[in-house]
Formats: structure tokens, sequence, C-alpha cells
């Protein structure tokens, strides 16, 4: 299985993209399964319209014209932003609860119109795993919700697999 992740935080574009999967092709991902995970939207002060622009179009789309062909696809696994502390939102005003749903619906509804035929991408919501959790910053989970988080991410993987 090949298996990628890129989040916001990284030095994520197309370009990055581009050279990571140029050499793998639809014979490739028959015998070894592709999943690629893309996180993203903090970064983006958590605008859904400007981390679909700038981060979701232009993979998504790069990825479905290079794989659009292949008789076993891809796989993507994307998801939010994380459900922030009080102590997190009180300083950044932009990540509050509120504004964390409006991110994670916003790209499941924008995923299902402009892939509705598309079902090897998955949105993960994990705003509700962590809801509660303790946490090191108030923003990034301590590991029980990340091992839950981790067994779900398994889970999607083992089904596309098998």
């Amino acid at each position: 299985m090949n298996l990628k992740y890129y989040d916001t935080s990284s030095k994520l574009n197309i370009q990055t993209i581009e050279k990571d999967f140029s050499k793998i092709s639809c014979v490739e991902i028959q015998i070894k399964p592709l999943f690629i995970y893309i996180n993203g939207g903090v970064h983006y002060k958590y605008d859904p319209e400007e981390t679909i622009t700038k981060v979701f179009i232009p993979i998504l789309d790069w990825l479905h014209t290079k794989y659009k062909n292949c008789t076993t696809q891809l796989h993507v696994i994307m998801s939010g932003v994380p459900y922030c502390k009080p102590e997190v939102y009180n300083k950044y005003r932009h990540q509050t609860p509120t504004r964390t749903i409006i991110f994670d619906n916003t790209i499941g509804n924008w995923l299902n119109m402009k892939y509705p035929s598309v079902h090897y991408i998955n949105m993960l919501n994990s705003s509700s795993l962590v809801v509660g959790e303790r946490s090191s910053d108030g923003l990034h989970s301590l590991s029980d919700a990340n091992m839950l988080y981790a067994l779900i991410i398994l889970n999607i993987l083992h089904l596309h697999v098998n």
C-alpha cells in the first residue's frame, strides 16, 4: 500500500503533488493501492472557500485527471479542522466551535456537489472526536483522541483494500 499524508501546514502545493505522484501509474496502484490523506483549513484561518480554492481544487482535480481511467482507483481521505478549546478561540477568534462546524459542513457539501459520483473520496468530520478531550495546547489532541482517529482511518483503508 502507498500512503501519502499532506496538510496545509507543510509546503503543500500542486507542484508537490505532481512530483510525488508523477511516477505512480495505474498499473502500480492495481498492485499496491494508493491512499492519500489531506488535512487542511487551520492555516487558512478556518476559511472553507480559501481552503477549497487554494488546496483542495488543485489537488483533487489533478489527481482525478491523472487517475480517472485506472481500473483500480486511488483513495483520498480528507479531514477538516479540529475543535478548539476556549483558551484557543478566545485568542484566535476564527477558531470557534461554530466556525469548525461551518468549515467541516461546507467542505463536505462541496465534495458532494463537485464529486458526487467519485466514491474514492472520504470526508472525515473529526471535530466530534475531540470535544471535551484533553489537549496539549488547546488545538492538538493527545494520544487517546489520536489513537481513535488512527483507528477510523485504518478501518477506511481496510474497507478499500479488501
